[in-house]
């Protein structure tokens, strides 16, 4: 019987060793963050000073300045963060790779016979990737989540109306997406069990070379792979691509249409007087 795992609970034991790098990446996350809100504010001002006439040169010239240490700075923040998520993501990986071959050859041996080799190694290998890729992908997306959450809160204090536009974005984004994530986490776990059992039967095979081989089943063998990846395994696999495709068209049509209302509102906040052109 397999024994479910909490991924939370998962990952934090596997972070107890890189509580450093984690406590570096939130903080300079949250550094750049804090730059990127104030980096529009800073050149919208910029604007609305260089449209007065009587504005001095030299503060204009200060201002560009300043604008572009702090772009360097939000770029190094940016790069930063992404290194070292990329370094905890690759260690965590093998970490886990290693523990999980570890605990496989620890199994009973009736464990191993009444289990194909291919198909647990395939779902080891595929396991630690996706745990990478999850890991990057976050210390990645943590500095935009953490801007937008500033962005929206100085935008409240700024023009509450386009701050409440863009919420009803993020929620109606949020709520479109858990919506048409459970069947398309359905069919990715289908595409995923049938790919590690064909998987395993191919490696299974090339195990057994020598005695493929030795009957001259190579083409045989051949039309026996084909028909368990592409006959098997591949429609699983392209109706978790069409779902995604629905889910991407479904965000897109939110994106687009919030863009026109939140940019036309603000086109006429601009024309009554409401905010200026910075």
């Amino acid at each position: 019987m397999v024994e479910k795992v909490n991924v939370v609970k998962f990952i934090l034991s596997l972070l107890k060793e890189d509580k450093k790098d984690f406590i570096k990446i939130v903080a300079i996350a949250i550094f750049g963050a804090c730059l990127n809100v104030f980096i529009p504010y800073l050149y919208g001002r910029l604007f609305d000073l260089a449209l007065i006439p009587s504005t001095p040169t030299n503060l204009l010239l200060s201002l560009i300045a300043i604008w572009a240490a702090l772009g360097l700075i939000t770029n190094y923040t940016s790069t930063r963060t992404a290194a070292l998520g990329e370094k905890i993501s690759a260690k965590l990986a093998t970490r886990a790779e290693i523990d999980a071959y570890a605990h496989y050859l620890k199994l009973p041996v009736a464990f191993h016979k009444s289990e194909k080799s291919g198909e647990i190694t395939n779902r080891i290998s595929r396991s630690t990737m996706h745990l990478e890729f999850f890991i990057q992908s976050a210390s990645e997306v943590l500095p935009s989540l953490i801007f937008v959450s500033f962005a929206l809160f100085m935008m409240l204090f700024i023009q509450w109306q386009l701050a409440l536009i863009i919420i009803l974005t993020i929620l109606a984004y949020m709520l479109v997406t858990f919506k048409l994530s459970e069947p398309l986490l359905k069919a990715e776990e289908k595409a995923r069990r049938s790919w590690e059992k064909e998987h395993g039967n191919v490696f299974d095979k090339l195990y057994n070379v020598y005695l493929v081989k030795n009957f001259t089943m190579e083409e045989a063998e051949k039309e026996r792979f084909e028909k368990a990846l592409f006959g098997k395994a591949f429609p699983k696999y392209e109706e978790a691509i069409k779902r995604f495709a629905r889910l991407e068209h479904a965000q897109g049509i939110i994106y687009t249409i919030s863009f026109v209302i939140a940019l036309g509102a603000a086109i006429l906040f601009l024309r009554n007087g409401q905010i200026t052109q910075g």
